[in-house]
């Protein structure tokens, strides 16, 4: 008669042997208590007992098919899931599909909203960084007076396309700073075009005629700010009297007189640093932008100091570096110019040619960068070709 180990042995092989026909069949695994009784059974086994080898390999069998059961429930969780989710996606497909057939778009009724325009508020048409009288000759750029006398005219010509499209009445410039090139540096003074005087003359002839071009089609009001490169000294300076040393200061006073008669273009005000003006309501702040040394806490130390004085502002525009961006409190201007020499082959930078439009009325501050780097062909360049042929029989 066999020992007890031994039919506990053949039980075993027995019932593995079941187990593994099950599992091949793709019946699933063995349930859990049947598999325990089998681990009993291997565990039970001396050591020493020929069965050894049986018990190992039980041990091995056991443990791979729990992973399997593990795995298997992992994988009926999963499709459970899965089976949900799309459910409830279809619920959602349906539900959609009804309310948009329950609600057509074609039964709303169709309103004239012609009359629902925006037909106020202020265009602000800002100047920034125009350097009149710079020559840049560059491998995929150029610039210089005929030049700027086009992309001046390309930006009225938008402006004045706001300024019908939104009703505008008032124009406002603001022209905040490096009208005319520098030539306080070697490199500055043998790549201008003309002398300061004759320069001046020709920039003072450009803005005159893209001045009476906005004033074709609204009031225009000029306010006017000196910048760091159209100083005449050496040393930058920031008292009213010695900042006004400045080629821009010359450029505003010279327009001014020659304009000072026409019924629809004023010239608001003048200030060597800064000037505040408003604009629809908002009180608006106008800077070069040299003073600022770091964008975001640069601008606010501004909002700071004009607040405590009891005069809040509500937007600040700039320029200074070239470079545009209009945000939620603040515009900075690009330059009518692009990259430079300097720009391009000491700072390794790029940049376009562009000037900003902000348009302000009831409901908020809306800012445009328009872009000059190309020329629309359509557009007629301001017309200099006189002024500047003297100018070049006398000085080259």
């Amino acid at each position: 008669m066999p020992s007890l180990k031994a039919n506990e042995a053949a039980r075993a092989k027995s019932v593995l042997a079941l187990a593994e026909e099950y599992t091949t069949a793709g019946y699933g695994t063995l349930p859990e208590a049947d598999w325990e009784g089998l681990l009993n059974i291997a565990q039970s086994m001396d050591g020493e007992n020929p069965a050894c080898e049986f018990q190992k390999t039980l041990k091995s069998a056991f443990n791979s098919l729990k992973n399997a059961q593990a795995k298997n429930s992992e994988l009926r969780n999963l499709l459970k899931t899965e089976s949900l989710e799309s459910r409830a996606a279809a619920d959602y497909y349906r539900q959609a599909v009804g309310l948009m057939r329950s609600d057509p778009i074609s039964a709303s009724p169709v309103v004239d909203r012609t009359g629902m325009l925006v037909t106020d508020g202020v265009l602000i048409v800002q100047l920034s960084d125009l350097h009149f009288n710079e020559v840049v000759k560059l491998k995929n750029k150029t610039y210089n007076f005929h030049l700027a006398a086009a992309r001046l005219a390309q930006l009225a010509a938008k402006a004045k396309s706001l300024a019908l499209a939104t009703g505008t009445q008032k124009i406002i410039v603001a022209a905040s700073g490096d009208l005319m090139n520098s030539d306080r540096r070697a490199d500055e003074y043998l790549t201008n075009e003309f002398p300061k005087p004759a320069g001046i003359q020709l920039a003072v002839r450009i803005l005159i005629q893209f001045y009476l071009d906005l004033a074709s089609v609204a009031e225009v009001e000029i306010y006017s700010i000196t910048g760091n490169e159209s100083r005449n000294t050496q040393e930058q300076s920031w008292a009213s009297k010695a900042a006004s040393n400045n080629a821009d200061f010359s450029i505003y006073e010279n327009c001014k007189y020659k304009l000072e008669e026409h019924r629809r273009i004023k010239f608001a005000g003048y200030d060597a640093n800064e000037i505040c003006f408003t604009a629809f309501n908002r009180r608006i702040l106008m800077l070069h932008g040299h003073q600022i040394r770091s964008l975001e806490s640069g601008i606010g130390q501004i909002y700071s100091k004009y607040a405590k004085e009891g005069t809040p502002l509500d937007y600040v525009l700039f320029g200074h570096i070239h470079s545009s961006y209009i945000g939620d409190f603040h515009a900075r201007n690009s330059s009518l110019v692009g990259s430079n020499s300097y720009s391009y082959s000491g700072l390794n930078l790029a940049s376009k040619a562009a000037q900003n439009i902000i348009h302000i009325s009831k409901t908020g501050i809306d800012g445009l960068r328009v872009d000059l780097e190309n020329l629309n062909p359509e557009v007629i360049p301001y017309d200099i070709k006189e002024t500047y042929r003297r100018f070049q029989n006398e000085f080259h």
